[in-house]
């Protein structure tokens, strides 16, 4: 299933719950929308998700192009569901396969029979 769920990153500071739904609910009925806070400061950490009550109203949004609140370019990204074959090929803690890792230039090395 298509996801109804974005992600959006760089938010202004000004920006809070009411905001972020007042913004994206031109775009058509949103179900939720959430600035996530830093529990400590209760300060925005600079993004939220938005969800929408259909999925065609979230592909609008998407295919809108750049975001602009308060001056400053948001970015909008569809979030991916937990379980989805996405996440799952995804590895955490920045592990990368032997192929891929970084190996300053050099050639690997030659096996010798």
């Amino acid at each position: 299933p298509v996801s109804s769920r974005i992600f959006c990153g760089g938010l202004p500071q000004t920006c809070d719950d009411a905001k972020l739904h007042t913004y994206f609910s031109r775009f058509g009925v949103l179900t939720d929308a959430k600035v996530m806070q830093d529990r400590a400061t209760n300060r925005s950490r600079g993004f939220g998700y938005v969800s929408f009550a259909d999925a065609h109203t979230c592909e609008v949004t998407l295919a809108q192009g750049s975001h602009i609140m308060d001056d400053k370019i948001i970015e909008v990204k569809r979030c991916e569901e937990r379980g989805s074959a996405v996440l799952q090929g995804r590895q955490f803690g920045g592990a990368l396969a032997p192929a891929q890792q970084f190996g300053g230039g050099a050639p690997p090395p030659q096996q010798l029979a």
